[in-house]
């Protein structure tokens, strides 16, 4: 379902995108994430054009990059910041069908990303210790 906005909202939307994406190209860039998070940040500066437009596909975007994430082993990116964003217009100008995605989305996001950070991936800020956790 597409909603309909002005044209300067789609505007707007579209450059909030590309400035978030142009902000965070060189910290991904020159991080640990490589191509795969440059991937990931343009796949999120989509999303978040698209998020007043159409908040399921943007919410369904962002759940198939959270899993090339994971998938990929790109370790959380300031990129993800964009899912507090999608989440929100999921609850504003979703149905009520995607309103409850969204509320499904934030609460199962969260577990699946602590369940990932503290068993799946180890030490997710550094490379991994003997000691292991402390």
């Amino acid at each position: 379902m597409l909603r309909k906005l002005s044209i300067s909202r789609q505007v707007l939307d579209a450059a909030y995108a590309v400035v978030f994406v142009l902000l965070l190209l060189a910290s991904t860039v020159n991080g640990v994430a490589g191509t795969a998070g440059v991937g990931v940040l343009v796949g999120f500066g989509v999303a978040l054009a698209i998020r007043r437009r159409s908040p399921r596909w943007s919410l369904a975007l962002a759940w198939v990059l959270a899993v090339v994430q994971m998938v990929t082993g790109v370790l959380p990116l300031s990129a993800d910041t964009a899912i507090f964003a999608i989440l929100y217009c999921t609850a504003a100008y979703g149905d009520n069908v995607v309103r409850r995605l969204g509320l499904a989305s934030a609460v199962g996001g969260g577990v699946i990303a602590a369940v990932y950070l503290a068993y799946v991936d180890g030490n997710p800020f550094g490379p991994p210790t003997e000691e292991g956790f402390q």
